[in-house]
């Protein structure tokens, strides 16, 4: 996890200014995060829950990534886009390991840039 200020910063050309910007994330904290998939273990009781919520949304005409949206951080009004992305964030992927090496990760890494003042902290703070 990388918490710092994006910033653009302006270039040179043979003396000149040029219009051409190199943007950089100034990091203010960096922090490892432990993440070891193959310790979880699904119990019936879990699987039976997740099928429960998918029927449920189901009824109502809405997907389970609308319903687990609203429901970080609810005190934060609107953001939804942004909300589902960090639900999709924290429930990640699968990793994939292809017939000629490569290595997909199954990670999903986000970058939350915008105006002060608009809660992109705070959302922050209830996914860490």
């Amino acid at each position: 996890s990388i918490a710092g200020v994006y910033r653009a910063l302006g270039g040179t050309s043979n003396g000149t200014v040029s219009s051409n910007f190199r943007t950089v994330i100034v990091a203010n904290e960096i922090r490892t995060l432990g993440k070891d998939a193959s310790q979880l273990r699904l119990r019936p009781e879990d699987i039976t829950a997740v099928r429960g919520l998918a029927g449920a949304c189901a009824e109502r005409g809405e997907t389970v990534l609308e319903v687990l949206g609203r429901s970080l951080c609810p005190s934060i009004y609107g953001h939804d886009y942004i909300k589902k992305a960090l639900v999709l964030q924290l429930l990640g992927g699968e990793e994939v390991n292809l017939e000629n090496g490569t290595h997909l990760r199954g990670d999903i890494n986000v970058m939350i840039v915008g105006d002060p003042s608009t809660a992109k902290s705070q959302l922050l703070r209830s996914v860490m």
